[in-house]
């Protein structure tokens, strides 16, 4: 994929458009040089209350859920709960009620990644 930031095509049969046309560099600072990163956004905007405490779990959960599945790969993860302020102008291009309110990195280790050996075992 080209660098930028993504949403899932309503279409599944077609490529994945871009929001914008690279990614950020700040954004990349903020959570981590991964080949990866999944944003998770939900409609916060009119959320109050006990609506509010379900939609954090539920970005949570879901996040959490996508860490659980990249380990369960031999990927390397990584969780953020740092919102950006650019991620949520993209999000907002699609449905403007909707904030950033998670991140997960995933990719293969550095050491994999470089020689393509195994990483060393972890302690």
């Amino acid at each position: 994929m080209d660098s930028g930031l993504y949403t899932p095509p309503r279409d599944l049969d077609t490529a994945f458009p871009a929001y914008t046309a690279e990614t950020p560099a700040e954004v990349i600072l903020n959570y981590a040089d991964a080949p990866a990163l999944i944003f998770i956004g939900g409609p916060v905007v009119g959320t109050s209350g006990a609506s509010y405490g379900e939609l954090m779990t539920r970005a949570g959960a879901l996040g959490y859920a996508a860490w659980l599945s990249a380990l369960s790969h031999r990927l390397e993860c990584s969780v953020f709960a740092l919102p950006n302020f650019r991620v949520t102008q993209a999000m907002r291009a699609q449905e403007d009620r909707t904030r950033h309110l998670f991140t997960v990195a995933v990719g293969k280790p550095a050491d994999k990644r470089a020689s393509g050996a195994a990483a060393p075992p972890r302690p």
